[in-house]
């Protein structure tokens, strides 16, 4: 087993690894991995950023129009929260401010 191991640990002491072949080329593969981490990073920096925009934008709370004022007036009446009389001044009030939409 001593053999194979001494064998082994001399081919590649003879030849490398096996990268290179003699070319100083693979010598500079370092220079690739830290572009590959530099575009990594900036590409989780632009979704976190994205992320972090999105949530600061509030959606404004829909007008609420004449039809869904009276609704919630009748429900009102219908729950006894208004009389009839005070229904009748606040739907002629809502008519006036907000014509029909």
């Amino acid at each position: 087993m001593s053999a194979h191991l001494f064998s082994a640990v001399q081919l590649v002491s003879d030849r490398g690894w096996g990268m290179h072949d003699g070319d100083l080329s693979g010598d500079r593969h370092w220079i690739g991995a830290v572009i590959m981490a530099l575009v990594v990073a900036g590409v989780v920096a632009l979704v976190l950023w994205a992320l972090r925009r999105g949530r600061g934008q509030q959606v404004a709370a829909p007008v609420a129009t004449t039809a869904a004022a009276q609704a919630i007036l009748a429900e009102r009446l219908a729950r006894g929260d208004v009389s009839p009389d005070d229904y009748r001044s606040l739907l002629a009030v809502l008519r006036e401010q907000h014509p029909t939409t």
